[in-house]
């Protein structure tokens, strides 16, 4: 069974050691093992905020974001890491504390609901959306705005957008729960928890005028800043591809 994972990763206090060690160490540590070692992860990108929805529906506010990691896997076992041994596990989490401070990891549930890549792309710009329960309230008022309201509007808009190529909904269906081990360092326990996301969405784009385009539209705006909701989290991201196998 194919699964999916979306993580959400803050960094240390030293955010620019942070940055250092992630991107030169911690991600190409994983891109090769998963490469070499864990034939069963079919896609592993890492995800970096650069800018975040702004009140003019442009990406020009500093990030409160860091990273999302997005792992897809043919499960053999039920627990979100069980790609992984044990030897690889804990050198992950030996790791975490030069560059990682808080780490949440959702499985989702993907449902790719707009599909106009032509394999031939070479470049997208890319954006992602979260929605949480601190702003959406409870999960069934969620669901029923989100389902009744929020996706057909957003579907009808995009239907005539230009320059989208792709776009997935991703509902979170449990959380990794994390404990403090003896050495300092976290670990999964084995167990979930109510996710501290509802929704992710990610959305592709040729290219950030297409995007700014479609973000600043008076329909897009009532969905992502307008509606009793307020304003939603979102991201403009850039993309690394560590592992594709698709």
């Amino acid at each position: 069974m194919l699964k999916k994972k979306i993580s959400r990763l803050l960094p240390v206090a030293d955010r620019e050691a942070a940055e250092r060690h992630y991107a030169d160490i911690h991600y190409t540590f994983a891109r090769d093992q998963f490469l070499r070692c864990t034939p069963d992860v079919v896609g592993y990108h890492v995800n970096r905020a650069i800018g975040q929805f702004d009140l003019n529906g442009t990406f020009r506010e500093r990030p409160d974001a860091w990273r999302f990691v997005i792992t897809r896997w043919e499960a053999r076992e039920e627990h979100t890491l069980g790609f992984m041994d044990e030897r690889l596990r804990n050198l992950f989490y030996a790791d975490r504390p030069k560059c990682i401070g808080s780490v949440a990891a959702c499985d989702v549930d993907e449902r790719v609901l707009a599909d106009h890549m032509t394999g031939r792309q070479t470049a997208l710009a890319k954006y992602l959306f979260r929605y949480a329960p601190e702003q959406f309230g409870d999960a069934t008022s969620f669901d029923d705005y989100y389902d009744q309201v929020h996706l057909p509007r957003l579907l009808d808009v995009l239907r005539d957008a230009t320059g989208v190529r792709l776009f997935i909904s991703n509902r979170a269906q449990q959380e990794a729960e994390l404990e403090h081990r003896p050495d300092g360092t976290m670990a999964y326990t084995g167990r979930y928890l109510a996710p501290t996301t509802y929704c992710f969405e990610e959305l592709y784009f040729d290219h950030e005028g297409h995007a700014d385009a479609f973000f600043t539209s008076a329909p897009v705006l009532s969905l992502l800043r307008d509606s009793d909701w307020g304003r939603v989290l979102g991201y403009h991201v850039e993309e690394k591809c560590g592992v594709d196998r698709r």
